[in-house]
Formats: C-alpha cells, structure tokens, sequence
C-alpha cells in the first residue's frame, strides 16, 4: 500500500481544502471498511465538513445586519427630510414660517456634516445632541411646531431608538457569528492525520485479506484525489515563481544599462528586491 502524503494541504485554499476534505471522507465512507478504529476515525472528520463550509463563506452574516443597514438608510433619509424642510420653508410665503425656519436652521447648522452621514455612531451621537438642543430650547420647540415637523422628530427618535437596539443586540452575539478560520483548518487537518494514521496502520496489523485488499483500494482512491490537489497546488507555485522570476529579470536588467528601477537607485532597489527592506 502507498503511503498517503498529506502535508501539502496546508497550503491549498479554503475553498479547495474543503472540497479535497469532503473528498476523503466521502471515499472512506464508500468503501465501509469493519474495522472499528476506522469507523472512530471517519465518524471524528463529520463535524469538521460544516465548519469548513462556515470557513469557505468567511462569515456567516447576523440577521439584524440587514435591518441595521436599512434603520440606518430610513434615519439618514428622515434627517435629510428635516434639512429640506428646513431650506424649503426659508422660501415660505409666511412670514412667521421663515422666521421659525431661519431659526430652525441655526439649530441644525451645527450639525450639518453628520446630518448626511450614514454612520452608526456619528450619526447617533449627532442626534441625541440635536435632541437635547431641542429639550432645552422653548424657541426651537415652537419653531419645529409652527412648520409641523414634530411627527418628524418622533419618527426620527424611534428608529434611532430601534437602531441602536439591533445593533447592541447585534454585539452581544458576535461571537456567534465570527469564524477563526486558522482553528478550523487545523482541527480538521489534525483528524485527518489521524485517519492516515489509522488506515497505515490497519493494513500493516490485519490478518484479514479482504479488509486488507480494501484498505489498499482506499488508499489508491485517497492517493488519486490528492495527486489532482497537489498538481494544481504545483502548477500555482510554478506560475508564481515564474513571474518573480521574470519581474527580477526585468530589474537586472535596469542594472545592467544604468536605469535604476522603478525611479529609485540602483542601491535601494538591490536592497528592496534582495529582502533587506
């Protein structure tokens, strides 16, 4: 039986480590090989396959992302409507509408580069200031009164209010959501050698022939979904060594005519395309 070479995978990408992964543990449960230590093995990679369908997606998006992002878009809008309402009634054909909104549009000068800003904190902090503006001020309430912009107001503090809920909420439950993609790459690859480990050394101490036979067909079909793997892998390197290869030809040969590369000196760029910087 060949010997089942599987250190390369650490370089493979996610996605591809996954599939090769999937690839070994679909071959060992065709073959269903009575051997217990075996069935132990393979029954350990099962729970690696979602983790590493979790890792190939990154990160799996949190349901409050989606309503966040548009809570954010409704209180932006909603801001922007006040401004404009605010501008609009400086033009009103009322007098003592555009001396409200003259004075209206004092109080949100202030804060008029966060009033189109669609960001969580910015954004909030902006508001609860406004909001406490208002509180304080008898002349400004009356203002925002007179130009029927209270209803407004309201609107505008309930979904920063529902806003800001979702995105505590959101906070809490990170931890839920977030992927150590490292941890899981290892943990599964560290049942594998565990696997190999067991197939080498059941065909080595099995007396029974026909397991034996079945082992040797395993590895075979195990062997043959890691060469095309580790071809792709090679053929990758070969083309990045190949362009390195090709980029230092270009630099020597700057060099060589007394043009330093890249308009540096010839100096720093030795130093650069040596490792020194």
């Amino acid at each position: 039986m060949k010997k089942i070479h599987i250190r390369f995978m650490k370089d493979l990408f996610n996605v591809e480590f996954g599939e090769l992964f999937d690839k070994i543990s679909n071959a060992v449960e065709r073959e269903k090989i009575d051997i217990p230590s075996l069935t132990k093995a393979h029954e350990n990679l099962k729970p690696h396959s979602e983790a590493l369908l979790r890792m190939n997606y990154k990160k799996l998006q949190h349901p409050l992302t989606k309503p966040i992002q548009n809570q954010m878009t409704t209180r932006t809008e909603y801001l922007g409507c006040l401004r404009l309402t605010v501008d609009a009634k400086m033009l009103s054909h009322k007098n003592e509408e555009r001396i409200a909104a003259k004075r209206l549009l004092l109080w949100i000068r202030v804060y008029r580069k966060e009033i189109y800003a669609p960001t969580m904190v910015t954004q909030s902090r902006m508001m609860k200031n406004l909001m406490d503006d208002r509180k304080g001020s008898v002349e400004i309430q009356q203002a925002t009164a007179l130009l029927n912009l209270d209803e407004l107001l309201e609107a505008i503090v309930k979904v920063d209010a529902k806003l800001w809920r979702n995105f505590l909420k959101r906070l809490n439950e990170k931890k839920i959501y977030d992927v150590d993609g490292k941890a899981i790459r290892d943990a599964a690859y560290k049942d594998l050698r565990v696997l190999r480990t067991v197939i080498e050394a059941s065909y080595h101490t099995c007396d029974n022939d026909v397991q034996k036979e079945q082992l040797t067909e395993l590895s075979q079909i195990i062997n043959e979904e890691l060469k095309g793997f580790r071809t792709k892998l090679r053929s990758r390197t070969t083309k990045k060594n190949n362009r390195k290869d090709a980029e230092m030809n270009v630099v020597e040969q700057c060099w060589d005519f007394g043009t330093p590369a890249l308009n540096k000196s010839e100096e720093s760029a030795k130093r650069e395309f040596s490792g020194d910087e």
